[in-house]
């Protein structure tokens, strides 16, 4: 869920993550955001790169060890490295490179392509 707040000197962004899981289901997915210490970050700009990290776990979170599987990554908000959104499994990790869109034009792309703001 997605609540936002706009005026002409700000816009905010609050977004709920709602999951829904089947309990037939031995795995799950972990997503965590780094910017390029490594730090947890959810802060995207032109300078601040972001390095998205999606492990498959088991129920506990624990990554399982898993070669090879087609994970898939979107965005409304930037635009995706593999360009195709998809990228293969290392030991159960993929990663994924967000960055801005330079053809959107909402108040939070735009501003951060003139300013170098990030959304917020």
């Amino acid at each position: 869920m997605t609540a936002s707040f706009a005026t002409d000197n700000a816009s905010l962004i609050k977004t709920a993550l709602l999951e829904a899981t089947s309990l037939a289901l031995e795995s799950d997915l972990s997503i965590l955001i780094l910017d390029s210490a490594g730090n947890a970050s959810n802060v995207l700009t032109n300078e601040s790169p972001l390095t998205v990290r999606v492990t498959i776990t088991d129920r506990d979170g624990n990554s399982i060890d898993i070669d090879d599987a087609l994970i898939e990554l979107s965005s409304d908000i930037g635009k995706i490295s593999p360009a195709n959104g998809q990228a293969l499994t290392d030991d159960g990790v993929a990663e994924f490179t967000p960055a801005v869109r330079r053809d959107c034009r909402c108040r939070c792309c735009y501003r951060s392509l003139q300013y170098g703001a990030g959304h917020r």
